[in-house]
């Protein structure tokens, strides 16, 4: 009972505030559902790249030859670990051709070059997953300094209705304090869960970046078994 009663007594605090503390609060209020939105998005769906990238690096971990690669490639299609191999096998192709056949041996600098090639494209692919990540972090700063001017402007008007009344009375001063200090609580309760929702996603990203790295390795090792040469030299 005493839970309702200050649910109730908060909603009232709410509804009695100016234009200034209304509009924080409602900027607060859709600051809190991004952040929900976005934490709830990335982790479904990285939970399921997450999934795809162990299994693909399962497989590759296994394969002996680029026909195995091609169909690692193919089960995973449209998946990140098929987008990964797919254009390093497509990269891998071109140094080939390069070379004058797909019976051409490459050398230090073509394998040097191949690796450059596939750690860009994961840089980029992680670069697109961290998208809207950050601004879990700018909430959560943000957020309690939105709490804080709203209870300083909270505060401003609350001396100045005790100023026009020429009264002290804590029963005249405790409403006005009070909803100054309900911006305080919702700055606080959006910034904790955002900056929660950021550490922990940023996590599941560089685990989704050790997979990447790891697929990537397997491939430049089964790359170099097939067609290093190392008694070649580069000019």
């Amino acid at each position: 009972m005493s839970f309702l009663n200050s649910q109730s007594t908060l909603w009232v605090l709410v509804r009695s505030s100016d234009v200034m503390t209304a509009a924080l609060l409602l900027l607060l209020l859709f600051m809190s559902i991004f952040c929900w939105t976005v934490f709830l998005y990335k982790l479904i769906l990285w939970r399921v790249k997450k999934s795809h990238l162990a299994a693909a690096l399962k497989e590759i971990q296994q394969a002996q030859t680029l026909d195995a690669v091609l169909q690692i490639t193919s089960r995973f299609a449209h998946t990140v670990p098929g987008l990964v191999l797919s254009k390093a096998l497509a990269n891998l192709k071109a140094l080939l051709v390069a070379k004058d056949g797909a019976q051409s041996r490459l050398g230090e600098h073509e394998i040097e070059m191949l690796d450059h090639l596939i750690a860009q494209q994961n840089t980029a692919l992680i670069t697109d997953e961290e998208s809207l990540v950050p601004y879990l972090n700018a909430c959560a700063a943000i957020a309690p300094l939105l709490g804080l001017f709203g209870t300083i402007w909270g505060l401003i008007n609350a001396f100045m209705g005790i100023s026009r009344q020429h009264s002290a009375d804590i029963a005249a001063v405790a409403p006005g304090i009070a909803q100054a200090l309900v911006t305080t609580i919702v700055g606080l309760m959006v910034a904790i869960p955002a900056l929660f929702f950021f550490y922990y996603l940023s996590i599941q990203l560089r685990v989704i970046e050790q997979r990447l790295s790891l697929i990537s390795d397997q491939f430049i090792i089964l790359v170099q078994t097939l067609f290093y040469d190392s008694k070649k030299k580069d000019n």
